[in-house]
């Protein structure tokens, strides 16, 4: 690391404009495997800012950070919020120490709330809370309906309708370009094309499936989100309906069982659980030692009846 980072130089180019060799001070190799180790060992500080006991949380992966603040309302959020990234031993501070530079109007704000108010003009009606934005320096972050994180779109309302969209649009994205490289005729031999839609539309597809479309438990009051489950299911099988016409060059009107048996590809549900079991096996392999093991373990002996995790279901 130490020959990496030091006696470099560069130049920039543009246009038949020429810098002179200038030194680079702070750098980073993109795509160098070392890196990822470079990022824990660089970050590990950030996750010792929140105070759990003040329900404070970090997730971190990289350079992909997500404070979680827990509150009565969204006023106490956002005012510890501000806390944690001004106070003198917080999240500025350790950006200024650590030759970081925060591009604030980045930031992402979600206030995350299942509370319905009663409506001003309307006793019987209730309605979501109302949203405020943050105010951090000079910049003002506004509250989002959704917001992406590791790839995974979480909703302010806790449940999985931008995620289940954005998998519908990734299918259907995929589905144009395969349009064009399938023709009956002079198009890409069915089996190369099977390949293709399995070894990159359905892992684009099923990308965290076991997150947010974990197998249905008829538990509790779990049977809203069941219904969701189905109706994002019967939307990919169609999806798959139409991969399959073009692999098979079949007519439109062919049922979907047949074109799937015809593809030598497995009915869709089948396939999300063939991606749950894969997923579940790589959560009981973990070894002891890994902070994963006992939660998988306590989610396995016990299922919950009232607002069970995807870890839960997918256990049981």
């Amino acid at each position: 690391m130490e020959r990496q980072l030091s006696n470099r130089c560069t130049t920039i180019t543009f246009d038949d404009f020429c810098t002179e060799n200038f030194s680079v001070l702070n750098r980073l190799d993109q795509g160098d495997p070392l890196s990822r180790i470079c990022y824990l060992i660089y970050n590990t500080d950030l996750l010792k800012i929140p105070d759990i006991k003040k329900g404070e949380c970090m997730l971190l992966f990289i350079d992909d950070v997500a404070i979680i603040i827990m509150g009565k309302d969204f006023k106490e959020t956002h005012e510890k919020l501000q806390d944690i990234m001004n106070h003198t031993e917080g999240i500025f501070t350790w950006a200024k120490l650590h030759n970081c530079e925060f591009i604030i109007k980045k930031f992402q704000l979600l206030d995350i709330t299942k509370k319905l108010d009663p409506h001003p003009f309307n006793p019987r009606r209730k309605i979501t809370a109302p949203w405020h934005a943050l105010t951090l320096g000079n910049q003002c972050i506004p509250s989002k309906e959704s917001m992406r994180f590791l790839e995974v779109m979480i909703n302010n309302r806790l449940n999985w309708k931008a995620q289940y969209a954005t998998t519908l649009t990734k299918g259907q994205e995929w589905l144009i370009q395969f349009s064009r490289i399938a023709h009956t005729s002079k198009g890409v031999h069915a089996k190369y094309f099977c390949q293709l839609y399995l070894s990159i539309t359905i892992p684009q597809m099923l990308y965290a499936t076991d997150i947010f479309l974990t197998p249905k438990q008829n538990i509790g009051k779990n049977t809203e989100n069941n219904k969701a489950k189905q109706a994002i299911l019967t939307k990919l099988t169609s999806i798959q309906q139409q991969a399959a016409i073009m692999i098979t060059g079949a007519m439109s009107t062919t049922a979907t069982d047949a074109l799937e048996v015809m593809a030598n590809i497995l009915p869709f549900h089948m396939l999300v659980d063939k991606h749950h079991h894969q997923a579940a096996l790589r959560l009981v392999t973990l070894p002891t030692s890994h902070p994963l093991h006992k939660p998988v373990r306590n989610a396995a002996k016990n299922l919950v009846k009232h607002h069970p995790t995807p870890l839960y279901d997918l256990m049981h």
